[in-house]
């Protein structure tokens, strides 16, 4: 008899089902191995949104708000699957890791959001790469859109001042000229 101890929340029993999300829902933006360690599943449905919670807040490939992983979790696939499924999917899945790691061997590894031109843009400058992907890329554009307003609006704003301090200051000098004409004749 075998005596060494079972981590029992590592898998789930052949006996009982559990839940998962098959894939994230940020998937144009997410690398499958992000996706994979995150392990967003459960032993009940809560556990498995708590954990595509965490990884969709925590993932430096996502960092959305709390209310828009809220969103995407509802709109997400939520699945059931069984224990006994659980030991020959574990088996194909990592079989499959080490063929993918086999054919690897030797290729430049690339980022995750490099592979696909049409959910990324690559910025290169001085020897390094910066890559956004879409849903990024458009936040910074309305961002700087937002500050370029801004600053339409304050030039007008410093263009209306400079124009008021401008007759202010000839007022002004005109009274200084009334005063001093007033003092001579005095």
């Amino acid at each position: 008899m075998d005596d060494e101890p079972v981590d029992v929340e590592a898998e789930p029993a052949a006996d009982k089902n559990y839940y998962y999300f098959a894939t994230c829902p940020l998937h144009e933006n997410c690398s499958a191995k992000s996706f994979s360690n995150a392990k967003c599943w459960g032993w009940d449905e809560d556990e498995a949104k708590a954990q595509l919670h965490n990884h969709l807040t925590r993932s430096a490939l996502h960092s959305v708000s709390d209310d828009d992983a809220s969103i995407l979790i509802g709109d997400a696939e939520l699945l059931v699957g069984d224990g006994a499924a659980w030991n020959q999917q574990a088996k194909r899945h990592e079989q499959a890791t080490r063929s993918k790691a086999n054919a690897a061997k030797g290729q430049k590894r690339q980022h995750p959001e490099a592979t696909s031109a049409e959910h990324s843009i690559s910025i290169r400058g001085s020897g390094s790469g910066v890559f956004l992907g879409k849903e990024k890329l458009q936040m910074a554009i309305d961002s700087l859109a937002r500050a370029c307003t801004s600053a339409k609006h304050s030039q007008k704003l410093a263009a209306a001042a400079s124009e008021a301090f401008g007759k202010e200051a000839t007022v002004l000098a005109e009274a200084k000229a009334t005063l001093e004409a007033m003092k001579s004749m005095v």
